[in-house]
């Protein structure tokens, strides 16, 4: 693997990663006002040069300004503590590891290397940082977590301008390189979705549908446990989840009319009916139609904040009743919309 990692080498990795797939569209392609702020070398190269078979931190072959990074070194030491067994310890460590990859929710350039740990930890470990870990592998996979405060912002994985960590590093690269890993490890993530612990579930929908290439099987998946699942906060992860996966293969039209007629339902399940209002808006511009606002009149408002406090997408909201009051409000009126 070359030290150095030349424009060319980069562009015909890329090429071949994208070649034959279909790749969820990214928003943002790098034009000639962008070359001179790009990074000398693209994290989605390392990643397109990694085996196939499982990989572990120590398979990513960094540039050589990177390769002593301070930082590289203390996410070594992040991954080694998931591993530790003690529940303090593998709790801090995913504390540690959530600060150097997605600092104010901004991904940064090592945030690839720690998905592989994080979805084994998932599958193996106990407890709350089983849900932890795929809730950070899930905001590593979007760009700018807390700024997704607009309906417009809130199932989109990319966005269309270029954007850069605090270190200067591009985050649209690190962000697509982290999708790419997830894809790697879409077979397990898969086998979470019919986990016994709900939270696992719910959070597994949330990271499978960020996953690079964005294909049927990951749709397929997601029907399937959304044909079975009883429990609402995870039925409402699933259809925010397969809306975003239908708008990210650009089937708009048809997230917006299978959302609309479940929300529109009175006989569906009430998880699965406020994921498609969550949704519908998300994916729509306007204020919310007469019809939609007399279905939310009919929503018994305690147990619709109590679901929404569980959305894998929003946690990082205020959860103080009336903050979320506020926010829900803003979302449904259309004059000032966001989280």
């Amino acid at each position: 693997m070359p030290d150095t990692w030349h424009r060319e080498y980069v562009r015909e990795a890329i090429e071949n990663i994208k070649g034959g797939r279909a790749m969820a569209r990214g928003d943002w392609e790098a034009g000639d006002v962008d070359e001179p702020w790009l990074p000398e070398f693209d994290v989605r190269a390392i990643v397109a040069a990694l085996p196939r078979r499982p990989v572990t931190v120590d398979d990513f072959v960094w540039d050589e300004s990177l390769r002593n990074d301070e930082r590289l070194v203390e996410v070594r030491d992040g991954i080694r503590g998931l591993i530790a067994g003690e529940a303090a310890a593998v709790t801090r460590a995913l504390s540690d590891l959530r600060g150097l990859t997605c600092d104010d929710g901004v991904t940064g350039v090592f945030g690839a290397c720690v998905v592989p740990s994080l979805i084994r930890l998932a599958e193996e470990g106990s407890g709350p940082v089983r849900t932890e870990a795929l809730q950070l592998a899930g905001d590593l996979a979007r760009m700018d977590v807390f700024g997704k405060d607009s309906r417009s912002g809130l199932l989109r994985t990319m966005g269309p301008l270029a954007r850069y960590d605090s270190w200067g590093y591009l985050e649209n690269w690190a962000v697509e390189a982290v999708r790419m890993m997830i894809g790697r490890d879409a077979g397990p993530l898969i086998t979470l979705l019919n986990d016994d612990d709900p939270h696992v579930r719910g959070r597994a929908a949330y990271v499978l549908v960020t996953s690079l290439p964005a294909g049927q099987e990951i749709a397929d998946a997601l029907w399937e446990r959304l044909g079975v699942e009883r429990d609402p906060a995870v039925q409402m992860d699933l259809v925010v989840g397969l809306a975003q996966h239908d708008n990210e293969r650009d089937q708009l039209a048809q997230a917006m009319t299978w959302t609309r007629t479940l929300w529109s339902e009175p006989a569906s399940a009430s998880g699965a009916r406020l994921g498609a209002v969550v949704a519908w808006l998300a994916l729509m511009s306007e204020s919310a139609p007469p019809e939609l606002r007399r279905v939310l009149v009919d929503m018994p408002m305690p147990a619709t904040y109590e679901l929404l406090r569980q959305l894998a997408w929003i946690w990082w909201v205020d959860v103080r009743p009336g903050r979320l009051v506020d926010r829900w409000q803003d979302l449904t009126r259309g004059d000032a919309p966001g989280w």
